[in-house]
């Protein structure tokens, strides 16, 4: 499991009727000792909907394209944050 350092709510940006949070983690590897990555994802809700809006890791697989661990980690950490600040 991916231990995230940092966590916090970055920046509420609004347009139109959908409003977008951006969420700030540092993110431990696992594989690598004492190698920390720095990942950002951004979460459009519409209607009480999320989704991804748009992410950035500074990991290998965010290189090659894929969405790695360390994204999903922070997201549903971002989802939980969105719950109880009863967003979603």
């Amino acid at each position: 499991m991916v231990e995230l350092r940092e966590f916090k709510l970055n920046k509420v940006y609004e347009h139109n009727n959908t409003r977008a949070y951006e969420f700030k983690a540092i993110a431990k590897s696992e594989t690598r000792k004492n190698k920390y990555y720095n990942v950002v994802v951004r979460i459009a809700v519409k209607a009480n909907k999320p989704t991804i809006h748009s992410y950035m890791c500074e990991c290998e697989a965010y290189i090659y394209g894929s969405m790695c661990k360390h994204v999903t980690t922070t997201y549903n950490r971002a989802l939980k944050t969105l719950r109880a600040m009863r967003v979603i």
